[in-house]
């Protein structure tokens, strides 16, 4: 199945990928401020051809109206999770210690592209 491209060139996540995240070291997902935190970003492909993971990226977000608060450096893990296979992606942050003390909604982007690209 093609994926179509948007406006802008991009193209839409495949339905042969699944992610999960999970914070090993904070199972409710809270976690103190000023740390640095470990991410772990399950990818599993389900289809037919291998995929090569580019570029890791997040940010945290304000809870109420999803605004911008801090962004974290990308992670480029140039990965490749055969057809079929799964593979764990690790992205590591740190939220300024500064940050009002609250909820916020941490965004984690995978982009990935078809191995025969």
């Amino acid at each position: 199945m093609e994926e179509a491209a948007s406006d802008d060139g991009e193209i839409g996540a495949s339905e042969h990928v699944k992610t999960v995240t999970l914070f090993p070291d904070y199972p409710d997902q809270k976690f103190t401020q000023g740390q640095l935190i470990d991410v772990l970003c399950g990818f599993s492909n389900t289809g037919d051809k291998s995929f090569n993971v580019t570029k890791l990226e997040g940010s945290l977000h304000s809870p109420m109206d999803y605004r911008y608060i801090q962004n974290f450096t990308e992670r480029t893990p140039f990965t490749e999770i055969k057809e079929g296979g799964q593979g764990t992606l690790l992205f590591q942050f740190y939220s300024d210690p500064n940050l009002e003390p609250r909820d916020y909604v941490l965004t984690l982007s995978v982009d990935y592209v078809d191995a025969e690209r």
